[in-house]
């Protein structure tokens, strides 16, 4: 239950994201918050896509690879896309892109993991994959609520899309959940 209200909070988010974006005129700088938030979107059905069989569990596996594979190539086009804005620097003056720089980092170290897991089947791996995605959830969730923390217009022009009063807050408080899903998955995984 808890898994489908993520993916299906989190593709909201992506479309509301998605409508915002396309209501502003277009530049490189759109591709950004545009693709982050389809790599929560796609990280989202890559986390639930795992099947409760050994039969669904097997091809639930492939369909774990497809998803966040596509969640990484989100993640760093919407890298490029800032980087290409911002005349091919990173700014790093802000907790946004601190924070975006080191989740983009553990993207990284996380395929790799992935694939060892691939290989290895080790349960040690297995676990410090999990924690690695937990981990990049809270990080991606813990990047778009400081964002929006500092740029109410962005949500403002998101509640012409979506006729609910206080769409900044609703946006916040849903980012929020992913972030406190993510720490308890940390922590039950550590159990595990």
């Amino acid at each position: 239950m808890s898994l489908a209200l993520l993916q299906y909070g989190l593709i909201s988010y992506a479309a509301i994201v998605t409508a915002t974006v396309f209501s502003s005129p277009l530049s490189v700088f759109s591709l950004h918050p545009l693709m982050m938030s389809w790599t929560l979107a796609t990280a989202a059905q890559g986390l639930v896509s795992f099947g409760t069989s050994k039969v669904q569990h097997a091809k639930g596996r492939q369909s774990h690879r497809n998803w966040v594979s596509l969640a990484q190539a989100f993640a760093y086009i919407g890298i490029a896309a800032i980087t290409i804005a911002h005349k091919w620097t990173l700014k790093m003056n802000s907790n946004h892109g601190k924070l975006g720089i080191i989740v983009a980092g553990l993207i990284l170290v996380q395929s790799v993991v992935g694939m060892t897991v691939d290989e290895s089947r080790s349960k040690k791996m297995i676990q410090l994959h999990r924690f690695l995605g937990s981990l990049i959830f809270v990080g991606l969730a813990g990047v778009s609520w400081i964002h929006i923390g500092m740029d109410k217009g962005y949500m403002e022009k998101a509640s012409v899309f979506v006729p609910i009063p206080f769409t900044h807050l609703l946006a916040q408080i849903g980012l929020g959940m992913i972030g406190v899903f993510s720490i308890v998955n940390i922590t039950l995984n550590r159990l595990r």
